[in-house]
């Protein structure tokens, strides 16, 4: 069948299953700490302090992630980094349960969080294609983001229900729990490519070479750009979900989990579509159509009038999330040559994720002057117009 084409190759059944897992635990700590950060100090802006705490490494680290992934096998690397994430999670758990925790500490953790995810980050994302070839990579990459988002929606919904009886250092131990079946599945994984021949240079000479390929690949600008509109923008309103919750809509932790799920039930039924028209073309429309969706997906989330009309923009929200994010991963894995996959796909990764620490500081600094769901409107607003600004420099965009 199509819609799971990828999952007839062993090792990607064991990495899917596996994130699935891992990723529903992630999701929940990230639940956990929104509302222990706004606990401890009640205020917005620090929410988007701790969300750029914990991407900002994305941005200092990410390329040299790169290089790791090109000189080192991957699935190496995935172990070692998956294994440094349990034990600071697991740190986060002991403060957070002996009463000890503040929000520097948080900072901190959540900083060397996202300096472990700058290396695994360009790893995971080139490890894909090692695993299940070109032909089935849009597949693959659908399929994981199905598993990402699903566990959106289960992940947040279970950690509501975990603050609200057992606490939210329950949700940290829970997430490092969730890292076991990962090193485990990698170290089952049988049969994997070699590395690719390579000479001896030096890590500012890799580097530099990936960034040559980039510049001179007009089609990988425009999808690049795609990528970091949406995290600079779009991505730092899930930050700002607990300010929703518990002062716009007053729902409280579990009503937040509810909010969260209701994203990730569009971005599972966005990624479900692209499994099953994975071999057509025309991505790089369907990601710009994406892109402008999600943007006006934000706008009527946060002018919403009521929980009806939010709900609706969240699912609208996570549709466009996920069919923007999934075509651009595919066709610039396709472009790029092998040997050159980490280092292109850690520039991927710095503007996935790296873009997002200053949009957080951006959204929640306005949210502290102008109030949250204003904040919100205008970045969907900026989304939108970044968007158009690229297919119009790029039309290029448009053709893929």
């Amino acid at each position: 069948m199509e819609m799971f084409s990828a999952l007839r190759h062993r090792n990607f059944r064991l990495f899917w299953t596996s994130q699935f897992v891992s990723q529903t635990g992630t999701w929940m700590q990230s639940l956990g700490r929104g509302w222990l950060v706004l606990e401890l100090t009640d205020k917005p802006f620090w929410l988007g302090a701790v969300g750029a705490a914990g991407t900002l490494p994305i941005l200092l680290f990410a390329l040299a992630g790169g290089v790791v992934a090109d000189r080192f096998p991957k699935r190496s690397v995935l172990m070692y980094t998956n294994g440094l994430s349990t034990v600071i999670t697991l740190v986060l758990a002991a403060l957070t349960h002996g009463g000890l925790v503040t929000v520097w500490q948080v900072m901190a953790l959540a900083f060397l969080l996202g300096t472990v995810k700058a290396v695994e980050m360009p790893a995971h994302q080139s490890f894909v294609v090692e695993m299940v070839g070109k032909e089935d990579l849009m597949n693959a990459i659908a399929l994981n983001s199905s598993a990402f988002n699903t566990a959106r929606v289960l992940g947040p919904a279970v950690a509501g229900l975990v603050v609200a009886t057992a606490g939210i250092a329950a949700c940290f131990y829970l997430n490092a729990v969730s890292y076991v079946p990962v090193i485990v599945a990698f170290w089952l994984m049988r049969k994997l490519p070699p590395l690719p021949a390579r000479a001896a240079r030096s890590v500012g000479q890799d580097l530099r070479e990936g960034l040559r390929f980039v510049r001179g690949e007009r089609r990988v600008q425009a999808l690049v750009a795609l990528v970091a509109a949406a995290s600079f923008f779009g991505f730092p309103f899930l930050t700002m979900m607990p300010v929703f919750a518990r002062d716009v809509f007053h729902v409280g932790p579990g009503g937040l989990g509810g909010l969260l799920a209701l994203s990730g039930g569009g971005s599972v039924a966005g990624a479900l579509i692209l499994a099953a028209r994975s071999g057509r073309s025309g991505k790089g429309k369907l990601a710009v159509t994406a892109g402008l969706t999600f943007a006006a997906s934000l706008i009527l989330f946060a002018l919403s009038p009521g929980l009806a009309v939010a709900s609706l923009a969240l699912v609208a929200a996570g549709w466009g999330m996920v069919t923007l994010i999934a075509p651009v991963n595919t066709l610039v894995q396709s472009i790029v040559p092998d040997e050159l996959r980490g280092r292109v796909m850690s520039l991927y990764s710095l503007v996935l994720l790296g873009m997002m620490p200053l949009g957080n500081i951006l959204v929640g600094s306005l949210a502290q002057a102008i109030g949250t769901p204003a904040a919100v409107a205008l970045s969907g607003g900026a989304l939108g117009i970044s968007i158009v600004a690229v297919t119009l420099l790029r039309p290029e965009v448009l053709r893929l």
